[in-house]
């Protein structure tokens, strides 16, 4: 191709690569890879810290000029000066981050035995549909957990619409049963919120009139309709605040809210929903956080819904007892109050039955896998008898294996302990791993919206966000020096 070109263009070439001044060490080159990387790994912390890709050029780049200027001098400042840190290079950078990011997890996934999956899908600011699909899998010697990808659903997000991204099933049901009466309440206690908080005068005023009583608190709490749970916050301050909330209503002329607010019928609905709720998110925290599993998680519910039995046993007495709903049961020890609400019970039990099916649909019944859980969690104890014929020979050996013993009883995690004995007893480790890799809650997809929340504004509401999030979310460190190598050094004008 060379020996066509005429000779000015050799001539071009040579004046060119004269003026780069690569010497016989290659400084310049090395110079340039780490000016080349130094972008990567400031466009990583961008995307790290979920800032906007200005800031590069706008903040970044003149802090670091200024700083070695003054401490360092004139001629390294000249040097940094070629660090580009421009809007565009910096989303390019983050985009091959987050390229690299993707493909070292891909290649994960491959040499993992099994993997599992976790999904949900919310609306932005920008009124778009994200779909966040998380995956669980053996990473070395112990599970890992790893955004899969995101993607926005431009139409609508039915289950069809998941399972066309995703290929699977995706049953999604939202909706949390609760009784005709119970529902009012909550749509009441919405509208008393809306009417305060949706006007800037309202909460100012309300906020004074707290402060005058001494509340401890001043301001009533919205929820979200996509985190369900966070009507138990919501409702527990609008509790707080109630003689406040009744007294501003007086103030405003808000008669006929004011009217509902302070019906007796709807105190003891009111209460027994800040009591429920309260309860439900003091179980929320324990199916939370990484690494959670399904053992775990299936203890404490369990745990919860022998519970509900209980309160059904003690409400449904001939003299209903309510002791396990603390305010309540305060509501209807007072003096004033001591004739109990006409169908409280039924009303009560109605409500427990709902969450119970619930939590049922949610969480099925693994009893025709307990074998599978019982050796996962107790291996050295659980009845060879009970275990398929395929399996018993080898938890037989493991069962005889003192130092296995003793590194599972040294504290080491499941996860940890049936990674490590995968190659040594790999028919129940393989069993026992199915049951570790599975997701129990959508704990990571609720975390990793909370971080579009913040990447996504109404300001940068056009930005594709796949690559921001990515780096922003994953565990894994991208391979900046192998980018750095690939790409030349472009200053910034």
């Amino acid at each position: 191709m060379l020996k066509g070109k005429p000779k000015e263009f050799f001539v071009a070439k040579k004046n060119s690569l004269s003026k780069m001044k690569i010497d016989h060490t290659g400084e310049f080159q090395q110079n340039n890879e780490k000016i080349v990387e130094a972008s990567y790994h400031i466009a990583f912390m961008v995307a790290q810290q979920k800032k906007p890709h200005t800031l590069g050029e706008t903040l970044i780049k003149p802090s670091i000029l200024k700083a070695v200027e003054i401490v360092l001098g004139e001629e390294n400042k000249r040097k940094i000066a070629q660090l580009s840190l421009s809007d565009n290079t910096v989303k390019r950078r983050i985009d091959e981050l987050a390229l690299d990011i993707k493909n070292q997890l891909i290649h994960k996934l491959k040499h993992s035995v099994f993997f599992a999956i976790q999904c949900d899908e919310s609306t932005d600011v920008a009124n778009c549909c994200h779909l966040l699909v998380y995956c669980r899998f053996i990473n070395e010697q112990s599970i890992a957990e790893e955004l899969l990808f995101s993607q926005a659903l431009n139409s609508t997000s039915k289950g069809s619409d998941v399972l066309s991204a995703i290929d699977i099933f995706f049953d999604q049901n939202a909706a949390k049963t609760l009784p005709s009466e119970l529902k009012n309440v909550l749509e009441v206690c919405i509208k008393v919120v809306n009417t305060i908080k949706s006007s800037a005068l309202n909460s100012r005023l309300f906020k004074i009139l707290c402060s005058e009583l001494s509340a401890e608190h001043s301001v009533l709490l919205f929820h979200t309709e996509v985190r369900w749970l966070s009507k138990g916050n919501m409702f527990e301050r609008l509790y707080e605040l109630k003689s406040k909330v009744e007294i501003m209503f007086l103030q405003l002329g808000k008669d006929n809210l004011r009217e509902n607010f302070t019906d007796e019928n709807f105190t003891f609905y009111f209460v027994y929903l800040v009591d429920i709720f309260e309860t439900i998110n003091n179980l929320n925290p324990k199916l939370q956080g990484r690494n959670t599993n399904i053992i775990t998680a299936k203890d404490s519910i369990n745990s919860f819904l022998e519970k509900i039995q209980l309160w059904k046993h003690r409400v449904n007495k001939e003299t209903p007892n309510f002791s396990s709903f603390r305010r309540l049961n305060e509501l209807i020890s007072d003096e004033e109050k001591s004739i109990c609400l006409a169908g409280l019970e039924s009303i009560v039990i109605e409500h427990l039955d709902c969450l119970t099916d619930e939590f049922m649909r949610y969480f099925p019944d693994f009893s025709n896998e307990s074998w599978k859980n019982t050796l996962t969690s107790c291996p050295f104890s659980a009845n060879v008898d009970t275990l398929p014929d395929t399996f018993q020979e080898q938890a037989i050996e493991l069962k005889n294996d003192s130092r296995a013993k003793i590194e599972f009883n040294s504290g080491s995690s499941l996860e940890e302990f049936w990674v490590k004995y995968q190659p040594i007893y790999p028919e129940i480790s393989n069993e026992a791993l199915q049951v570790l890799v599975q997701f129990s809650s959508t704990y990571l997809c609720e975390s990793g919206f909370s971080s579009l929340a913040i990447i996504k504004t109404k300001h940068r509401n056009r930005l594709d966000v796949e690559s921001d999030l990515r780096c922003s979310l994953s565990n894994i460190e991208p391979n900046f020096k192998k980018l750095s190598k690939e790409k030349c050094c472009q200053p910034s004008h």
